[in-house]
């Protein structure tokens, strides 16, 4: 029979699930000068820009990587993708 404490265990774990969930799949949409600012570490973090950020792009708006990548590259100098 199911006692409190394994009902508290169970909902522990499915809310760390939830979370780690959440915060693996959340974008980083937002104030535009503080993502401009925080790009490097949000990129790091992520580590697969391919699946959270152009994936989605690419569906809404048909932006390539090129496209997406160098619009920000050409403002802030850094070496466009090829």
């Amino acid at each position: 029979m199911i006692n409190r404490k394994n009902i508290i265990t169970i909902l522990l774990v499915l809310a760390l699930i939830v979370i780690i969930y959440f915060s693996a799949n959340r974008t980083q949409h937002g104030d535009p000068v503080k993502w401009m600012k925080d790009h490097g570490t949000v990129t790091q973090r992520r580590g697969d820009p391919d699946r959270f950020c152009l994936d989605c792009h690419y569906k809404k708006f048909k932006q390539t990587k090129e496209n997406f990548c160098n619009k920000c590259h050409r403002q802030s100098n850094v070496k466009l993708i090829e």
